[in-house]
């Protein structure tokens, strides 16, 4: 969560997904040397997600995670397996050793 006036981000840390935003921006125009601003440009009290993009939001959160943790697991212990198979292979067939043409 990012805490910052008048800006409310959630996000989902393990994927970096927003999942919420809400804005709530004033601008102000002050003279140069003044000490109240003199007019008020933008005062918008909240633009902000909709329940709808929420959900969408979280949805894909979702998928990216265990994209995430298939990438981080399931490929490891694939390759790991992989990796013992032609480790063997190549050991039976150095042990067999060349055929020779007879």
């Amino acid at each position: 969560m990012v805490r910052q006036p008048g800006v409310r981000l959630v996000v989902d840390q393990p994927t970096g997904r927003v999942l919420y935003a809400g804005l709530g921006p004033r601008q102000t125009l002050r003279a140069p040397g003044a000490k109240k601003d003199a007019v008020v440009v933008l005062d918008a009290r909240k633009l902000a997600h909709t329940s709808e993009t929420q959900e969408f939001a979280v949805g894909h959160a979702r998928e990216d995670g265990a994209r995430l943790r298939a990438v981080g697991t399931t490929v490891p212990v694939g390759a790991a397996t992989a990796g013992v198979v032609l480790a063997t292979a190549g050991t039976v067939l150095l042990l067999r050793g060349r055929r020779t043409g007879e």
